[in-house]
């Protein structure tokens, strides 16, 4: 258009700035693809590291559900096995039970778990005498002062137990007349609960609470009653003598030994006097309800 012979200079300058404006256009849109290229690039590379990222994500995913599945599988074994476990240890339970001998095996746990308490009862007596020996030792002795030793009197020893409830657990069914007549000879009064033989062990909550003295013949109870009892005098503090042998002798022997308990010591263990003091004890010692 610019060699034509009829373009004239004012053509020929519009021409030139119309070029001029189509070469700043076209500059323009080669910067501006040059810059969409790069960011295409960008996110190119942005979009396979969230795809990396993913990948990985879903790996980790995939071993955790993995492993979790092995663990439930494990569980559920062991689950099964336990459970077969328990059912052959409670058939075992059961043929023990069952046995001739669960009945003398558990009168031997029962005397063992009375000689156990016995003995610990007899070493706190020990270190109490012991010390109050060596307190006496390092005293000065005062001039022993002449006192009448008091007799015991027949007929006394009806007022020892002075009408409280004295609780016989266990013992035989043909002896309980004889455990009447001990018991309310010595004024006291009877009762009785055979330790889960015939009568109902809830009623041995109840016959414990009404009670002032309890009696444990630990060879003739259950397990369940013995540790009730035991239970119940170590919360409520009230005297209790276990005794081996179901017989009128071995009442007795548990009512001299209640009879001749002597008060709590410092340590507040509850000490039993002699077997040498307990026939003098029924006559001498009133019964006190403990506070």
């Amino acid at each position: 258009m610019v060699t034509h012979p009829q373009c004239d200079t004012a053509l020929s300058e519009a021409l030139s700035q119309q070029m001029h404006m189509l070469q700043h256009q076209a500059g323009a849109a080669l910067q501006q693809q040059r810059a969409l290229i790069e960011e295409n690039a960008t996110l190119a590379r942005a979009l396979a590291k969230a795809q990396q990222r993913c990948e990985q994500v879903a790996r980790e995913k995939s071993a955790q559900i993995a492993e979790l599945v092995s663990a439930q599988t494990r569980l559920r074994g062991e689950a099964v096995a336990r459970e077969d476990a328990l059912l052959a240890l409670q058939d075992e339970l059961r043929r023990l039970r069952a046995a001739p001998e669960a009945t003398e095996r558990l009168r031997l746990v029962h005397q063992l778990l009375y000689q156990e308490e016995r003995n610990a009862r007899l070493s706190l007596e020990n270190a109490r005498l012991q010390k109050a020996l060596a307190a006496q030792a390092q005293a000065p002795r005062p001039e022993p002062a002449v006192t009448p030793v008091p007799r015991p009197v027949p007929g006394e020893m009806a007022t020892c137990l002075d009408g409280h409830r004295i609780l016989c657990v266990g013992g035989r069914g043909g002896a309980l007349g004889v455990y009447r007549k001990l018991v309310e000879a010595a004024g006291g009064r009877f009762m009785h609960h055979d330790g889960g033989v015939e009568d109902r062990l809830a009623q041995l909550d109840s016959a414990l609470s009404a009670a002032d003295l309890v009696i444990c013949q630990t060879g003739c109870i259950s397990h369940n009653a013995y540790w009730r009892v035991k239970e119940h005098c170590k919360r409520t503090g009230k005297r209790c003598a276990f005794v081996e042998s179901p017989s009128a002798n071995g009442l007795a022997r548990g009512l001299r030994r209640l009879l001749s308990d002597a008060l709590v010591d410092d340590d507040g263990a509850v000490q039993n006097a002699s077997a040498d003091g307990m026939a003098v004890g029924i006559a001498q010692t009133p019964w006190r309800t403990p506070t």
